[in-house]
């Protein structure tokens, strides 16, 4: 177990260290406010093999049988520990499973919020989870939703009432994803997938739309970014089709700006706002994304890119193929997705919304103890 936390802080908890999606955000959003003068930690509930997030706290517990069977006691002792010791006024919980343990781990009088980052969870329902499910959405003072699909979901599923509910978007630094519209070869344009390698985000669908457009005769680049579980099937697809793969890689933001075209052919359950979406708009790319949750907040439908249904394989290649064949197409809504996504989605931004959620907690924290003093 790794400890650097220190008592008082916003605990923000995440399941394990994994440099992506809901994890990543929690750490750069913590990074954020400490910088603004606040005081944010993030505690991580499982081990694991790397130390991307660089988390204040680890509770270290086994990823094994009991994690995967959907509780893990040991999580639960742990955290209500760490939260005795460090006394936190708010805990944020990073996604459902970090919701679960905050719920059954935290006394009464200490509030959480839940970051809602996906949905699906109409499928828990269904299989007889929902006692759980609405148990701790239902315990969380507030429920933060990244999108609105999220929201609309989460009124739904658990009738949670209007005042316990808002929407605090995903978002990214422009100043880290930006384009390089200069660098760009109008007559052999770079389409990307960036993404983890699993059966959710369908990379084999995107390697199928590469060879669906070079056997109509299109010049272009392709590369694939990312690993996973799929990454040995895919080889033999991707060489066959043409696509490089790069494997991990920390340089994203770099290969984003010098790409012209994101591909996005994700499935929808757990898709809340593809945060990568964001990063594609900033860098100036001109998207094609399935109608995943949340993306018709970040992709403005033949404005920005285009939107296609889940099992519209052919609508997504002749989406692509038109912004392959069309240089001023692809660049107009590059341009275009760079001002949408540095208008709606910037750090900046959200980090002024948490600050005024952490605002209306800490100062009730206060007031109690001014009270009892």
């Amino acid at each position: 177990m790794s400890d650097h936390a220190s008592p008082g802080a916003v605990l923000h908890v995440v399941p394990f260290d994994l440099a992506r999606g809901a994890q990543r955000y929690a750490r750069t959003l913590v990074d954020a406010l400490v910088e603004r003068g606040e005081t944010h930690q993030v505690l991580t509930l499982f081990d694991s093999d790397s130390n991307d997030l660089n988390a204040d706290m680890t509770l270290g517990v086994p990823r094994g049988v009991l994690r995967r069977a959907g509780l893990d006691p040991r999580a639960v002792l742990r955290l209500r520990k760490a939260v005795r010791r460090l006394a936190p006024p708010l805990v944020v919980a990073h996604g459902g499973e970090s919701a679960k343990y905050a719920a059954l781990a935290l006394p009464r009088p200490l509030p959480f919020v839940y970051l809602r980052i996906g949905t699906g969870h109409e499928s828990l329902q269904k299989r007889g989870k929902h006692l759980l499910n609405d148990y701790f959405v239902r315990r969380a003072a507030k429920v933060v939703a990244v999108s609105r699909d999220v929201a609309d979901e989460v009124a739904r599923l658990h009738r949670i009432p209007a005042e316990r509910l808002m929407v605090i978007p995903n978002a990214r630094d422009p100043e880290t994803f930006q384009p390089r519209f200069e660098a760009r070869a109008p007559d052999r344009p770079k389409v990307v997938f960036v993404g983890h390698l699993n059966d959710g985000k369908r990379p084999d669908r995107f390697i199928e739309v590469v060879a669906a457009l070079r056997a109509r005769g299109r010049m272009f680049e392709a590369v694939l970014v990312g690993d996973g579980p799929l990454m040995d099937t895919l080889k033999p697809l991707a060489a066959a089709a043409g696509v490089t793969m790069l494997g991990r890689r920390d340089d994203v933001a770099e290969i984003m700006s010098g790409a012209d075209i994101f591909v996005f052919p994700s499935l929808a359950p757990g898709e809340g706002m593809p945060g990568v979406l964001i990063e594609a708009g900033l860098s100036g790319l001109a998207t094609v994304s399935t109608r995943v949750p949340g993306a018709r907040d970040v992709v403005d439908d033949g404005v920005t890119g285009f939107l296609v249904d889940i099992e519209d394989g052919e609508g997504m290649i002749s989406a692509v193929d038109r912004l392959v064949t069309g240089d001023k197409l692809r660049r107009d809504m590059g341009e275009r997705a760079r001002a949408h996504c540095a208008r709606q989605f910037t750090l900046e931004a959200t980090v002024d919304a948490w600050k005024e959620l952490f605002r209306s907690y800490t100062a009730r924290e206060e007031h109690q103890s001014s009270d009892v003093a």
